[in-house]
Formats: structure tokens, C-alpha cells, sequence
């Protein structure tokens, strides 16, 4: 392998390095199945909270009009003299709401948490399994830059005639302009 390198040129070192350049970790963590598992868990468990929370608030929104439509109806209920059951009901469904959002809230937390963890995990993983690659890319780049600057000085030992002039012809000519001047 090692002489195969040295026969290649600067720019065939570098397609072979993109080449051999593994995938970014954060596009390998966002696929990978444990992450994408424990993000759809955790989705859930925020639709669900989401859900619950909006039960509330509609309960209070439904309890709230009604009061304001039956004003009389809603103080004899408050009294405990002529209870509503629309009031009932809907204190009933606010309560099992929020009984439900304060179940879910501590389980969307840890959920997130796992989330996490498992991503740090998975991403721990991958970098620890890329590091000889990335050590091998390393080695190859030192390489391609030794290359390029041995390219060069070839370059410039070895001028064209017709695209490079001497620094002799440059001064010549500058002196010729100068005198015509």
C-alpha cells in the first residue's frame, strides 16, 4: 500500500483520501436505530402531554363560557344549591387532564434524558470506531501535503519556456521599458 502512495500524485492521494473519509458522526447518530427509537418514545410522550394539556385548557374554555352564559345557573352551582352537571362534567374531564399531564410531565423529562444518553452513547461509539480511519486520513494528508510542496519545487526547477520566463528575461525587459521611458 505504502508503495502505492508513493507513486500517486498529490491530487490522486486527495481523491483517495475523500475516498477513504468515513461519514460525518453527527449524520451516523441521527440514523442510527437505538436514537431514532428513543426520539420517537419521547415524541410520543410529548404529543401525549401536548394533549392532555389542551384538554385543560379546554375544559377551563368550555367552563369559562358557560359561566358567562349563565351566570345565575353558575352562582347557584358555585353555592351548592342547583349543581350543573355541564360544570361537573367538564371539572371532571379538566381534572383527569391534569392528573394526566402531571403523570406525563416527569415521563417526557426522562425520556428526553434517555434520548440524550443514548445519542452521547451512540456517538461515543462511532467516533471510537472511526478513530483508526481518521488516523489513517491523518497520515494520508501529511503525505499529500508532502506531495504538493515536492510538486511545486519540480515546478519550479523545471520552468516551461513558454509559459514561464527567467527572471533574467523579466529584468531585461523591465530595463527596456524603463530607458524607452
Amino acid at each position: 500500500m505504502r508503495e502505492k502512495i508513493n507513486c500517486m500524485t498529490s491530487a490522486e492521494l486527495r481523491a483517495t483520501i475523500a475516498e477513504l473519509r468515513p461519514q460525518d458522526v453527527r449524520d451516523l447518530v441521527e440514523r442510527d436505530h437505538e436514537v431514532l427509537a428513543a426520539r420517537q418514545a419521547r415524541n410520543s410522550l410529548t404529543e401525549q402531554l401536548r394533549q392532555a394539556e389542551m384538554d385543560v385548557k379546554q375544559a377551563k374554555h368550555q367552563m369559562y363560557s358557560w359561566r358567562s352564559a349563565h351566570p345565575l345557573l353558575a352562582r347557584l352551582h358555585d353555592l351548592g344549591l342547583m349543581p350543573s352537571r355541564f360544570l361537573v362534567k367538564c371539572n371532571e374531564i379538566r381534572a383527569a387532564a391534569d392528573t394526566e399531564a402531571l403523570k406525563l410531565a416527569p415521563r417526557v423529562h426522562d425520556a428526553t434524558q434517555y434520548a440524550r444518553n443514548i445519542e452521547n452513547e451512540v456517538e461515543s461509539r462511532v467516533r471510537l470506531e472511526q478513530a483508526p480511519v481518521h488516523e489513517h486520513i491523518a497520515e494520508l494528508e501529511r503525505l499529500e501535503r508532502q506531495k504538493v510542496i515536492r510538486e511545486l519545487t519540480e515546478q519550479c526547477q523545471t520552468p516551461e519556456r513558454n509559459d514561464v520566463r527567467s527572471a533574467g528575461e523579466t529584468l531585461m525587459e523591465y530595463r527596456m521599458t524603463a530607458r524607452s521611458r
